[in-house]
């Protein structure tokens, strides 16, 4: 496994409210890679994430503190330097807090690329090599982590 889709279970209090309103300890949708190359420094067990910061790059092993991740095998296969090359051209990327608090009932429109949820962040990332997930339904961090699933997948519990 190169890379895969991850599902995480903050414990602060916006996660809480999106774990309330969705019925699910999942809150959050990332991307993880085992190991690249970044400016000439190998990079191993990272995590890619929008987040009130923007596009983010962060250790696995400083990441997980404070969180339960599922790193889902049965992520759709992708080109992983172009997914590199997307996430590079994108740092520059903001979160759209209104966009996650407002999901279910605020519409997409798919011409506004200036922001993204974490969710759309990982959408456009598969997009850009032309894989749809999930059928193009909004789908919450819970519904994600049900469907992506598997007896393979890797799960870091928060101690």
């Amino acid at each position: 496994m190169q890379y895969a889709i991850v599902t995480i279970s903050h414990k602060n209090l916006l996660s809480k409210i999106i774990q309330f309103f969705t019925g699910s300890k999942w809150d959050h949708v990332a991307f993880y890679i085992e190991r690249f190359f970044m400016d000439g420094v190998e990079k191993k067990d990272t995590i890619v994430e929008i987040n009130l910061g923007g596009v983010q790059l962060h250790s696995l092993e400083t990441y997980k503190k404070d969180k339960d991740i599922v790193i889902h095998k049965n992520t759709p296969k992708i080109n992983l330097g172009k997914a590199l090359g997307f996430i590079v051209s994108n740092r520059h990327k903001r979160y759209d807090f209104l966009r996650t608090l407002f999901f279910f009932y605020r519409s997409k429109d798919v011409n506004s690329k200036e922001t993204w949820n974490c969710i759309e962040f990982i959408e456009e990332l598969f997009r850009h090599q032309d894989i749809e997930l999930f059928e193009g339904k909004k789908l919450t961090p819970g519904q994600i982590n049900k469907k992506l699933s598997s007896k393979d997948d890797i799960i870091i519990r928060n101690k």
